[in-house]
């Protein structure tokens, strides 16, 4: 996985979501790494780490 630079805007609007409580920090089970789970958004249900790994 390639490593990108912070966008200080991104973070920004991470953590004021989070606080907000829009979306929330995550767990994974398998892999235990935290994301950012939103229960409106079908494409963030899961953890996005672990599904790269099972496509390839």
């Amino acid at each position: 996985m390639a490593h990108r630079e912070l966008d200080i805007n991104a973070a920004y609007f991470a953590v004021r979501d989070v606080r907000a409580k829009i979306v929330e920090w995550r767990r994974c089970g398998r892999c235990q790494t935290y994301y950012i789970f939103d229960i409106n958004e079908f494409h963030a249900r899961s953890c996005p780490y672990c599904e790269l790994s099972s496509r390839g």
